[in-house]
C-alpha cells in the first residue's frame, strides 16, 4: 500500500495488508506452536485500507472561533476525478494542468452546485470530520487531481493559523491568491502543514486541489486562533524546520515556497532562505517569515542545480531544513546529464561503497530501478547528492569529460539524508538504502545506529525522512529498502544485513548500540529479524507488526517495546497482544503501548507529541550486553543457532522446534538444558569464566569437563547423552544451514539448465528462479537483481581444459565420505558460488557430471536413494559440491509434462523468495536436502544431513 504521515509532517508508509484481500499463499515452513492470525494482502497492491473515518464538512464554527466570534461553515463542493496524463520524467502533468479554465481558472472559481469544469459537475460533499475523503466520493482512483471548494464568513479581518494534512500532494488557494503547494507523494497526517494566513472581513472563498498516487486520497484542514498554535509551540518545541519548495524546476526568475517548523505549527518567527550552489559556495541569503509564502527574486547569473536550505532566525535559531535542489533556467533534459556524469565519476573511484553508490543514484535518475522507487522526490536526492560530492551545479559537458574524466573530485557524502547503494553479494545487484547522518564532533567516536524497517509499499527513502532528527548528533539512521516488499524474509533478510555491514564500514559504529525498529511489515520484520538475530541488537521497538509466539525465548537479553494501536483494523492488535501475554509468561524484559483508539498509524501518534526524537530517546539509555550470564535460544535451522556465546549446529528432528538453556553459574561452572539438539558449541572465552585450567558444563544432568578459554563442541552420543566432541572441526565444507533448497538463494548463485533434452523448458524454469525482478506486482529489489544463468555446456567449458589440483567428496548412501582430484580453478563454475542444476543425468551433462558421487542414483526415468528400496520419478538434493565442498552444489529433477517446469519454477521463485509469505513464519520457506518425488511431484521419501553432511536421515 502506500504511506502515511505523522501529525508533525513527516512521512511515513502504510501497509498493503487487509482485513479485505486475498489469502496469502504460504511457502512451506518451520512449525510453530502459538501461532496467531495472519494479516491478509489487497488482490492488486494499488489501493489502501480504509484508515477508519470519514473525512467529510469542514469545521469552522464554534471549535475553531471560540476565540474570535461566531461564523457559519459551509460544506465542501468536489470536482473531479481527472486522470492525470501520463509523463516519462516522473511529473504529474494533471497537477499543473488548469482544469478550470472555462470557468474563470483556479485563481477566479466561484462554483455552485451543478456547475460545470472540464465536462465534470460540481458535487456537494457531505460527511463527518474536517476535511474530504475523494475516494469515499468518487470510489478508489489512482493517478488523479480532484477539487474542493468551500465558503465561509469571518467577522473581521484577521490573521488565524490554516493547519493543513493531504494524500497527495495539494495546492491551496484562499480568496484567489496561492498560499501553498506541496509537491509530494505522502499520506494524511490531520496536519503536516501549518500557515499564516488573512481573513477578510466577510466572506471568503477557499479551493483546494489534491493529487493522487494510490491507496488514500484526501485531505483534512482546520482554521484556529494563533494563540491555540503558540500553545503547542511551548508544549512540544520544535525540532526542526521544513522547508516547502512550489517547484523543483524553475523556468523563471523567482523563488516560491514556505517555511513551516517540525512539527508544523503557524507561530510567529523568521528564517534564512539560502540559495547556493551544492557546495554551499557563492550563495546568498533572505529573511523569511515562518508559515507564510515567500516570493524570492533570484540573480540572473543563478543557473543550473542550486541548494536551498533555511536556518531558523531569534526564537527559531537552532533549527534548520534539509537541503533541497533546485534547477534553476536549465532543460530538464540535464537530468539525463548528470546520470551520464555520475557514470563517468563511478568507473575512476576505487571505494567499492562510494562506486555503487555513484552507479546506482545514475540509475536512480534514468529510471533504472524498481517502478516502485522511479519517484521524483528520489530523482531529485540523486541530483542533489552528486552535486553535493562534486560541488558543480551543473554536470559537465561531454568534451569535458572525455578530455578529462577523472579531474572531478568525488568528495565523501555529506551528512543529512542520503540515497546509497551496495553491490549485493547475493546477486551483483546494486540495492538501495537511505541514511540520516547528523553531523558529528567528533566522526571518529562510535555512534548508535537506528535501523528502521518500511512498510508494505513503503520505501527506505519515504521512511528515513520519516524518523530523521537533526537533534541527535549521537546517532545515525539506516533506512534498508530489503528488496521492496519480501517480508525481511530471503532476499530481503540479506539486505538488511548487508545494508548494516555497509554503514558500518563507512562510519564508526558502537557494535553494542545498534537498535531495530519498524512500522507494519517492517513491524513483522523487526520482530522476525529480531528474534533469529537477538545478540546483535541492543533494542527492538516494533509498530503495528505481528509474529508468532514460538522463538520468542530469544528476546531474554533483548529489551522489547511494543507500540500497537487498539483500533487497527489492517494488522489487529490481537497479534501483538499474544507475543506481548508470551513475554510476560517468560519474565522478558518489555514494554507494551497499547494506543487507544489508533488505527494502523501507530508510529504517526505515539512520536506525534515530540517527533521522531522519541525514538532515540527510548534507545538512548540502552547497551548490548555481548556476555549476558545467561540466554535461551529456540531454533528449527541451524542458520539461525547462533545466540552470543553459544550455538547450536544441528538439530536432532530436523524443522522441529529445538530449545537451549545456558547459564554460567561461577568461573568454573556452567549449565546447559536442551531439547531435539544434536550437537552445540559454548565459547568460554566469556569474561565471567576462568581463563586457564578447567571448566566443568553440566549438559542435561551430566557432567562434562573442557578447556578454559576456548570454543568446546559437544554432540548426542547413540546413548543419548551428551559428551565433548574432540579433533577439529571439518571447515572445508559448507555449513549445514538446514534449509535445503533455500539455502541455495541466500547464497550466491549460479543455475544451470540442461540441454541434452528439454532445454527449452529447463532454460525456462531456470530463467523464473534466477530472476528477482518484478511480475504480477511483486516488488522485489532497488534495481531487479538476476543470478547468473548458464546451459551445461558453457558450464562443461571450462572443466574440459582445466588441469586437476584440487580435491572432491564422494557419496556413499547414507554420507559423504573420500576425496579426489577435480580440476580446481577460480573461473570453474561452482568455484566460488553455489550451483543449481535443473535436469537429471540424461537431461544436464553437469548433473551426469556429478551423478556417480551423489546419494541419488538414476536409471532411465527412475530416481531413487543410493544403496535404498525408495524410488520415483524426480527429486530434487542440496549437498557440498564434489568439486568445491565449500561451496553447495543443487539438483531438481522432474517428469516434465507440458508447461510442468515453467510452472514449478514460478511457484518455487515466489516460496523461495518468500513473496507472499509474511505471515507467523518467522523462518520462512525451507525443503528438506534431499526428496524423492512421484509422477505428481508428491514426496515419497525425504531426508536430512547432519552438521557434517553426513548421515542422511529420513525425516518423519
Amino acid at each position: 500500500m502506500k504511506k502515511a504521515s505523522t501529525g508533525s509532517g513527516m512521512k511515513i508508509r502504510y501497509e498493503g495488508f487487509s482485513g479485505s484481500g486475498m489469502k496469502i499463499r504460504h511457502g512451506r515452513s518451520a512449525p510453530s506452536a502459538g501461532t496467531v492470525p495472519v494479516p491478509k494482502l489487497h488482490t492488486t497492491g494499488r489501493t489502501s485500507p480504509r484508515l477508519g473515518f470519514v473525512l467529510a464538512v469542514l469545521l469552522l464554527a464554534s471549535r475553531v472561533w471560540a476565540a474570535g466570534g461566531g461564523a457559519s461553515g459551509t460544506p465542501w463542493l468536489v470536482l473531479g476525478p481527472f486522470i492525470e496524463p501520463s509523463t516519462d520524467r516522473g511529473f504529474w502533468n494533471g497537477f499543473d494542468l488548469d482544469y478550470l479554465a472555462s470557468s474563470g481558472g483556479e485563481v477566479r472559481v466561484f462554483p455552485a452546485p451543478g456547475d460545470t469544469a472540464a465536462g465534470k459537475s460540481w458535487a456537494r460533499y457531505l460527511g463527518q470530520g474536517d476535511g474530504v475523503d475523494f475516494n469515499a466520493f468518487f470510489g478508489v482512483t489512482t493517478d488523479a487531481v480532484a477539487y474542493a471548494s468551500a465558503e465561509f464568513r469571518s467577522p473581521d479581518e484577521r490573521t488565524v493559523a490554516l493547519d493543513f494534512g493531504s494524500d497527495d500532494g495539494a495546492k491551496i488557494w484562499l480568496n484567489g491568491s496561492p498560499i501553498l503547494v506541496v509537491r509530494a507523494r505522502r499520506s494524511l497526517g490531520r496536519y503536516d502543514d501549518a500557515l499564516r494566513v488573512r481573513l477578510a472581513k466577510g466572506t471568503n472563498r477557499i479551493l483546494v486541489k489534491v493529487d493522487q498516487g494510490v491507496g488514500e486520497w484526501g485531505f483534512s484542514m482546520r482554521l484556529r486562533p494563533l494563540a491555540d498554535e503558540e500553545a503547542a509551540f511551548a508544549a512540544s518545541k520544535p525540532s526542526a524546520l521544513r522547508l516547502v519548495l512550489s517547484d523543483n524546476i524553475i523556468g523563471e526568475s523567482r523563488l516560491r515556497g514556505v517555511v513551516m517548523t517540525v512539527p508544523a505549527l503557524a507561530v510567529n518567527g523568521e528564517a534564512a532562505v539560502t540559495v547556493a550552489s551544492p557546495s554551499g559556495a557563492g550563495g546568498f541569503s533572505v529573511t523569511v517569515p515562518v508559515a507564510e509564502p515567500f516570493d524570492i527574486p533570484l540573480p540572473a547569473a543563478f543557473l543550473g542545480a542550486r541548494t536551498v536550505i533555511a536556518s531558523g532566525q531569534g526564537r527559531l535559531k537552532g533549527l534548520s531544513s534539509s537541503p533541497r535542489i533546485v534547477l534553476l533556467r536549465s532543460d530538464p533534459g540535464s537530468f539525463q546529464a548528470w546520470a551520464r556524469f555520475a557514470r563517468s565519476l563511478a568507473a575512476g573511484v576505487d571505494d567499492p561503497d562510494r562506486r555503487a553508490t555513484l552507479e546506482f543514484l545514475a540509475d536512480q535518475i534514468e529510471g533504472r530501478v524498481d517502478p516502485s522507487i522511479a519517484t521524483f522526490d528520489r530523482n531529485w536526492a540523486a541530483i542533489s547528492e552528486i552535486g553535493a560530492m562534486t560541488g558543480l551545479n551543473e554536470p559537465p559537458g561531454p568534451a569535458a569529460l572525455r578530455k578529462s574524466p577523472a579531474g572531478f573530485a568525488v568528495g565523501s557524502i555529506p551528512p543529512g539524508l542520503t540515497l546509497r547503494a551496495y553491490r549485493s553479494r547475493l546477486d551483483s545487484s546494486l540495492q538501495s538504502y537511505s541514511v540520516y547522518v547528523p553531523p558529528a564532533v567528533d566522526p571518529k567516536k562510535p555512534r548508535s545506529l537506528l535501523v528502521m524497517l518500511h512498510g508494505h509499499g513503503g520505501d527506505d527513502w519515504g521512511t528515513a525522512s520519516t524518523v530523521a532528527d537533526p537533534r541527535r548528533p549521537d546517532f545515525i539512521l539506516l533506512a534498508p529498502f530489503g528488496r521492496g516488499d519480501l517480508g525481511y524474509q530471503s532476499a530481503g533478510e540479506a539486505d538488511v544485513l548487508e545494508a548494516i555491514e555497509a554503514v558500518e564500514r563507512q562510519y564508526a559504529i558502537d557494535p553494542d548500540r545498534i537498535f531495530l525498529s519498524g512500522v507494519s511489515m517492517g513491524g513483522y520484520g523487526a520482530w522476525r529479524l529480531g528474534q533469529l538475530y537477538a545478540d546483535r541488537f541492543a533494542g527492538l521497538l516494533p509498530f503495528c507488526g505481528w509474529c508468532g509466539t514460538s522463538y520468542l525465548e530469544n528476546l531474554k537479553n533483548l529489551p522489547t517495546l511494543i507500540v500497537h494501536g487498539t483500533v487497527d483494523e489492517t494488522v489487529p492488535i490481537s497479534m501483538d497482544a499474544a507475543a506481548a501475554d508470551r513475554l510476560a509468561e517468560l519474565g522478558s524484559a518489555f514494554g507494551f503501548d497499547r494506543l487507544s483508539g489508533v488505527g494502523h498509524d501507530a508510529l504517526t501518534a505515539w512520536i506525534s507529541k515530540t517527533g521522531p526524537g522519541r525514538l532515540y530517546d527510548y534507545f538512548s539509555p540502552m547497551k548490548r550486553d555481548p556476555w549476558p550470564r545467561s540466554l535461551s535460544l529456540r531454533v528449527s535451522r541451524p542458520r539461525y543457532g547462533r545466540m552470543y556465546w553459544l550455538r547450536v549446529t544441528e538439530l536432532e528432528k530436523p524443522f522441529a522446534l529445538a530449545s537451549v538453556e545456558a547459564s554460567v553459574l561461577d568461573s568454573r561452572h556452567l549449565v546447559v538444558t536442551t531439547g531435539n539438539v544434536a550437537s552445540f558449541e559454548l565459547d568460554l572465552s566469556h569474561p565471567l569464566l576462568a581463563k586457564k585450567g578447567s571448566v566443568l558444563v553440566r549438559v542435561d544432568d551430566r557432567d562434562i569437563a573442557v578447556d578454559a578459554g576456548k570454543t568446546a563442541a559437544f554432540v548426542r552420543g547413540a546413548d543419548g547423552a551428551f559428551a565433548r566432541l574432540g579433533g577439529k572441526p571439518k571447515t572445508a565444507i559448507a555449513p549445514h544451514e538446514g534449509g535445503g533448497l533455500a539455502d541455495l538463494f541466500s547464497r550466491p548463485l549460479r543455475i544451470v539448465y540442461g540441454t541434452r533434452r528439454h532445454g527449452s523448458e529447463w532454460r525456462a524454469m531456470a530463467a523464473l528462479l534466477a530472476d528477482w525482478s518484478v511480475r504480477q506486482g511483486r516488488s522485489s529489489g532497488a534495481r531487479s537483481g538476476r543470478f547468473r544463468v548458464l546451459s551445461d555446456a558453457e558450464a562443461l567449458a571450462d572443466f574440459s581444459s582445466s588441469k586437476p589440483v584440487g580435491t572432491e567428496l564422494l557419496h556413499s548412501s547414507s554420507k559423504l565420505v573420500g576425496t579426489a582430484t577435480v580440476p580446481g580453478s577460480s573461473k570453474l563454475v561452482g568455484a566460488d558460488t553455489d550451483i543449481l542444476l535443473l535436469g537429471s543425468p540424461e537431461e544436464n551433462s553437469m548433473t551426469a557430471r556429478y551423478a556417480a558421487k551423489l546419494p541419488l542414483r538414476f536409471s532411465g526415468n527412475a530416481v531413487g536413494l543410493r544403496g535404498g528400496k525408495t524410488s520415483g520419478q524426480g527429486a530434487f538434493l542440496v549437498c557440498p559440491n564434489p568439486d568445491f565442498p565449500s561451496n553447495l552444489v543443487g539438483i531438481i529433477s522432474i517428469p516434465l509434462k507440458k508447461g510442468r517446469a515453467a510452472a514449478m519454477g514460478a511457484s518455487l521463485a515466489d516460496s523461495l523468495a518468500a513473496y507472499g509469505s509474511v505471515g507467523n513464519e518467522t523462518y520462512g520457506f525451507v525443503t528438506p536436502d534431499l526428496a524423492i518425488l512421484d509422477q505428481d511431484l508428491s514426496i515419497v521419501w525425504s531426508g536430512s544431513f547432519d552438521r557434517n553432511w553426513e548421515n542422511l536421515k529420513p525425516i518423519e
